[in-house]
């Protein structure tokens, strides 16, 4: 599959709100220049110098990606990053369980895996993109989890 395919699709300026309880990591700033969302809510966003930011809602960590957006799409093609970054593998699974997202929500763990949960089907939902983005950022923070 196209790496497209494992992205939502959301309104960028709607990014500052929907990342609100991430900017203890991101920065308020950062949120300003989003590029993309997977279907979990982890977001590739722009960062200082121009390159690429991926802020990983699971894990709770921010970590650099690519140099440019032209290199973030030629690393997404790749199967290897579709599953490390996408998670490519759940989604077709949700998908073929007949999970399939609607507009303006994401896949979501019940358990989250910072709390013990695993990254199986039997522990995914969907979620609306506000509610699962938030309560991720709020967990984290409050977990102590900022590296």
């Amino acid at each position: 599959m196209d790496y497209r395919d494992y992205l939502v699709h959301y309104s960028p300026a709607e990014a500052p709100e929907l990342y609100a309880d991430w900017a203890w990591l991101v920065g308020k700033s950062a949120l300003q220049q989003p590029l993309a969302m997977t279907s979990f809510g982890d977001l590739f966003f722009r960062g200082r110098w121009g390159r690429v930011m991926f802020l990983d809602t699971i894990e709770g960590v921010v970590t650099k990606f690519a140099k440019s957006p032209a290199q973030m799409e030629q690393l997404l093609h790749d199967p290897k990053h579709q599953e490390r970054y996408l998670l490519s593998q759940l989604v077709t699974t949700m998908r073929s369980q007949g999970v399939v997202l609607s507009e303006g929500r994401i896949y979501f763990f019940k358990q989250p895996l910072l709390l013990g949960g695993e990254a199986v089907s039997a522990n995914v939902e969907t979620a609306s993109m506000r509610v699962g983005i938030s309560l991720t950022g709020q967990l984290h923070r409050q977990m102590g989890r900022r590296r």
